[in-house]
Parts: C-alpha cells; structure tokens; sequence
C-alpha cells in the first residue's frame, strides 16, 4: 500500500514474485479518495490487512469507516461486512473529519492466524467489541470488551483475549 502522488487515494497492490495481480475487489478500493489533500484527509484512507496465505483471502478494514472487506485472489467474488445499521461512506468520514477536527476511527487493531481474522472494533456509542471472521466473511463471535483499547490479542489455548489502552497503559485480560 502506498499513498498516490496527490495524497488522495491509496493504491493497494498484491505482488506475487514480484508481479502484479489485477484484482477486480482491489481495484474498487483503489478508486476511494479523499476530496482535498489538505495533509491530514489521507489518513482516512488508513486501516488494517490480514492475509491467509492458505486460504488466499485478503482482508481489508478502513479505520474511518464500518466496511471489512474480504477479497479472495483466486478471482472469486469479493464480500463486503458492514457492521452496523448502514454503511459510513468515505465522504461522511471526511465531512465529520472537517467538522470535528477528529478522526472517527471504527477498527483500532487487528490479529489473524489460519482460522480466522478479528478486529477490535469501536461503534458510535464508544463501546469496544473483537469481531471475529472466519476467512469466507463468516462471523465467528463478537467479544464484548468493557474498556477503552487500542491493541489485543488472543490465547487460544487459555480462551483468554488481553487488550491494552495505550493512553492510559492498562492492560486487561478477559475470558472468552
């Protein structure tokens, strides 16, 4: 991922030994922009990737918007996941960016191994909760998380998740 030249868009590429795959889901993502690059709109092109290698599935989940998207790269049909009642466009994202001086960030981190993908997530009322996709889109789980966080990961094994709030450097553990 890299940002264009006029700090507008931010191309997203796969390479495979060093060839580029064209990739209808990823071209689509590419084609988001910003209205102005006025040194701060580009970071709402921000977010997280997860990949499964075995599965061949990229995931992609904007931090300034409610959409993962899950694009297979075996040329299979992408899915998109809104979470919650309707989707927040990139334009909103940059209109309330504008307004409040603030970036809404909706994922705030992200893990993955063989069986799945999770993000912590952050919904308009400031609740936190791991969601959990298989790499289909499935949903697996959604984990509630009591406290403010802005990292996590998983201890399968224990069934424990941890999250840390970087602002205040409290580390928690929960089970699930």
């Amino acid at each position: 991922r890299k940002l264009s030249p006029d700090f507008l868009r931010l191309e997203r590429q796969v390479l495979v030994n060093n060839e580029k795959l064209d990739i209808a889901g990823i071209n689509e993502l590419n084609k988001a922009e910003v209205s102005v690059n006025d040194g701060i709109s580009f970071n709402l092109l921000s977010g997280f990737v997860a990949y499964s290698e075995s599965e061949r599935v990229l995931v992609d989940a904007s931090i300034s918007t409610n959409v993962i998207n899950f694009i297979p790269l075996n040329g299979a049909p992408s899915k998109s996941i809104i979470i919650g009642p309707k989707a927040v466009s990139l334009n909103e994202a940059e209109r309330k960016q504008r307004i409040f001086h603030d970036i809404k960030q909706y994922f705030i981190s992200a893990s993955s191994d063989d069986s799945y993908c999770a993000f912590l997530y952050r919904d308009n009322s400031g609740n936190y909760s791991v969601l959990m996709f298989d790499w289909q889109g499935n949903p697996i789980r959604r984990i509630a998380i009591p406290n403010a966080a802005t990292a996590f990961c998983f201890d399968s094994e224990r069934h424990l998740i941890y999250t840390l709030d970087s602002s205040s450097d409290q580390l928690y553990r929960y089970c699930y």
